[in-house]
């Protein structure tokens, strides 16, 4: 009878200890304040701007076009995988299942459609 809780109390210190190395990057941003989020935004803003002056991606109103032609809809979210270079995007077409879409943002090809 005793080993059981002995047990369930080594697990759960095993796991609990082991978690931040599973998921290193789980609350990366959760202890910045406002304005530290605030100039992370401005930042990743920038550089996107840049790579856009560069001809390294595409601009988004080409994107939100060329994202119609896989999956004609709204367009609720998009986000830009700077690291590498993909547009997410999640839209919702008339029979009302959101699908996520990852463009390659330097050509608009699709890399991987999610019917969710």
């Amino acid at each position: 009878m005793f080993m059981k809780p002995l047990i369930l109390a080594v697990l759960f210190v095993l796991l609990t200890s082991v978690a931040p190395v599973l998921a290193p990057d789980a609350g990366l941003h959760a202890k910045e304040s406002k304005a530290e989020k605030a100039a992370r935004k401005r930042a990743e803003q920038e550089m996107a701007y840049q790579a856009l002056q560069r001809g390294e991606i595409l601009p988004l109103a080409q994107i939100l076009t060329m994202s119609q032609r896989y999956v004609p809809g709204e367009v609720i979210k998009i986000e830009l995988d700077q690291g590498k270079l993909i547009y997410k995007l999640r839209v919702l077409p008339a029979d009302g299942r959101v699908r996520k879409l990852d463009l390659d943002a330097r050509n608009g090809q699709l890399i991987k459609l999610d019917n969710s």
